[in-house]
């Protein structure tokens, strides 16, 4: 029994939805105590009405044992009857998982978006630039964040607070470039596009 009840979480663990665990592992926790609780009751109950009373003092017979017994063998064919039909283990709890952790990356991504700023970084012939580093810089000049720009030169950044930034671009072939932003922390995000300057540009002694 010691052993049974030890691997029973782990069973129901493997058997049920990843959402429902809970529930199952409550749901056997009760019935162990119904159960505990009934037996007790119904050997007691066997074991005294089948009791002799030997000098005055009622003792169990070998009826009464016998009788519990078969009532302990019952519940087993029972209890092995309802094995039968109990789910096998889920090959797919952990796809179920793993599509639940990215399920909740997404999320993570749509609420960046929704709270930072976004925009393209751009040639100065209006061509996207990719793996273009932009870096977020707050008013103190420290680094609050930093991302690179994607194949449609495409970036996303989420901002720490509500404020006034700098967003501070930089790629290969490209002068660096700067530009000041604000973000009202409203919940949306503020689209800001960057344009990059040629080398040109940036050796003619233009600044940022």
């Amino acid at each position: 029994i010691g052993l049974a009840y030890s691997s029973l979480p782990a069973l129901i663990v493997g058997a049920v939805p990843a959402s429902e665990t809970g529930a199952a592992n409550g749901l056997n926790t009760l019935m162990r105590s119904i159960g505990t609780s009934v037996s007790s009751a119904v050997i007691g109950m066997v074991l005294a009405n089948t009791a002799d009373t030997v000098g005055g003092v009622a003792v169990p017979t070998m009826h009464g044992f016998r009788v519990s017994f078969l009532i302990a063998t019952a519940a087993v064919a029972v209890g092995l009857l309802l094995a039968l039909f109990l789910p096998g283990q889920r090959p797919s709890g952990k796809l179920q998982l793993r599509a639940s952790s990215e399920e909740d990356a997404s999320l993570e991504r749509a609420e960046e978006v929704l709270r930072g700023f976004q925009g393209r970084v751009l040639s100065a012939d209006g061509a996207p630039v990719p793996r273009a580093r932009v870096t977020l810089l707050d008013r103190q000049g420290r680094r609050a964040g930093a991302t690179y720009s994607a194949q449609d030169g495409g970036y996303v950044l989420a901002v720490p607070a509500s404020g006034s930034y700098v967003l501070a671009v930089q790629a290969a072939g490209h002068g660096p470039h700067a530009s000041a932003a604000t973000h009202g922390g409203e919940g949306w995000a503020v689209e800001v596009d960057l344009s990059l300057p040629g080398e040109g540009a940036l050796r003619g002694g233009a600044g940022i």
